[in-house]
């Protein structure tokens, strides 16, 4: 779906300095919205006297509304004056429809009409208050779907509310019964009839209630079959790495069924697959999301992810940030498995490493233990300038995540730079005397 236009406007004050008094605003037109969907169906239907405090809140909110609308036909000025930035579709339409929600919202029908069925009028507001939780569930990225399930909680007694206001309407038994009452038995009707879970308490008695009590019925069994079927969504996708895992357990009692593993080597596909799910890699394949990115946005998350590892480097750093920048364009994330060998002794080296997560162990050409590597080490930059001869032997010692530059990425980057080229590989030559 489209994203409205005013919405793209307010996404860019969100991101340049306005957020506060926009997301202030934003919770307050939400806040008002849900107060005019419960009092005004009530007010009409119970016909209660209205206490000053209440006249107060309801000038409060005319205000609120007012306020927002102006906010809004100042976006809606914006946009048309960058009107083909903008173009897309119908959204033109809808979001003409929103402005005038606005302008018909902040008419004070509740306010100088007593009891009149023109209050209703105001509840147009809905639209725009759904068109701003829209917009907080996409800026709330971390939050979205908890979000969203709150909404649902809040969406059921909403709409058991109206339905209920409208029961009353219909309903002639309690005429005489205090507002309470009233009002609980209508509820209570609603939720029933919703749910669809009983009926027999509230009878209907007469052609508009048969048909009321349809059309709540069919709207309730869709909206649950609706809900259930975004909650089932949410859940489902709450843990990726623990789909990813159990399609992989499936693919791997495939192969062992059909053409045959050792117990050894089933183990150890075994661990590494719940090494991924625990570690919550299953599900996140950060090249294939880096490369479904735009250039531009691609070099910011390249820059975010990687440029903590690479400015340990001074080799590299030296360079300034455009190098870097290439630099991490480059990088590309491996795992290796406990026991396993990035490198041995003597083969020729043409990558340099950077160890995201793990511990590794360095040995001498003889077997013999050196040092240990952890979090944040890098290792085998000589090897970027030429093909240098590994002095020593790099083994695993737990699940480690890295990430690898090879020579020819790195020389590609270099190209780019010609203008520091020359001065990386004097320095890194003199790095190779000094070893």
């Amino acid at each position: 779906m489209q994203q409205q236009l005013s919405s793209k406007i307010i996404c860019e004050r969100l991101n340049k300095g306005s957020e506060v008094k926009d997301f202030i605003r934003i919770i307050a037109v939400i806040i008002s919205a849900i107060f005019l969907i419960v009092n005004v169906p009530l007010q009409l239907v119970l016909l209660f006297d209205e206490p000053v405090e209440l006249t107060a809140i309801k000038i409060i909110i005319t205000l609120i509304l007012l306020y927002d609308f102006i906010e809004n036909l100042k976006a809606y000025r914006h946009i048309r004056a960058r009107a083909s930035e903008y173009a897309s579709g119908n959204s033109g339409f809808r979001e003409r429809f929103l402005l005038f929600a606005d302008a018909v919202a902040i008419i004070p029908f509740d306010i100088i009409l007593f009891y009149n069925p023109l209050a209703l009028i105001k509840l147009i507001k809905i639209f725009r208050a759904a068109d701003y939780l829209r917009l907080l569930r996409v800026k709330l990225l971390r939050g979205a779907d908890y979000f969203f399930l709150a909404l649902l909680v809040l969406y059921i007694p909403l709409l058991s509310h109206i339905f209920a206001c409208g029961w009353l309407v219909l309903e002639t038994d309690y005429k005489h019964a205090d507002d309470l009452t009233k009002y609980l038995n209508g509820l209570y009707w609603s939720v029933q009839t919703l749910a669809t879970v009983g009926y027999g308490d509230h009878p209907s008695k007469t052609n508009a209630q048969i048909i009321y009590n349809i059309v709540v019925m069919l709207f309730g069994v869709g909206t649950y079959g609706w809900i259930l079927g975004n909650v089932a969504n949410i859940l489902s996708k709450r843990d990726p790495a623990k789909m990813h895992y159990m399609d992989n357990m499936s693919r791997l009692r495939a192969i062992v069924r059909n053409r045959g593993l050792s117990d050894e080597l089933q183990n150890k596909i075994r661990e590494y697959y719940e090494y991924v799910w625990e570690n919550r890699l299953g599900g996140f394949e950060e090249e294939k999301f880096l490369t479904g990115l735009p250039q531009g946005l691609r070099s910011e998350a390249e820059m975010e992810l990687k440029k903590h590892l690479i400015e340990k480097i001074s080799l590299i750093n030296h360079g300034g940030e455009d190098f870097i920048k290439a630099v991490a364009l480059y990088l590309h994330h491996v795992i290796y498995t406990p026991e396993e060998y990035i490198f041995r002794a003597g083969d020729t080296g043409r990558e340099m490493f950077f160890l995201i997560r793990g511990r590794l162990e360095v040995l001498d050409k003889d077997g013999r233990h050196l040092a240990y590597m952890s979090d944040g080490d890098f290792f085998g930059e000589i090897a970027l300038f030429e093909g240098h001869i590994r002095s020593a032997t790099v083994k695993s010692v737990s699940y480690s995540e890295l990430y690898v530059l090879d020579q020819e990425r790195f020389n590609q980057a270099l190209a780019a730079h010609p203008d520091i080229g020359d001065k990386f590989r004097e320095t890194a030559l003199e790095r190779m005397k000094n070893k």
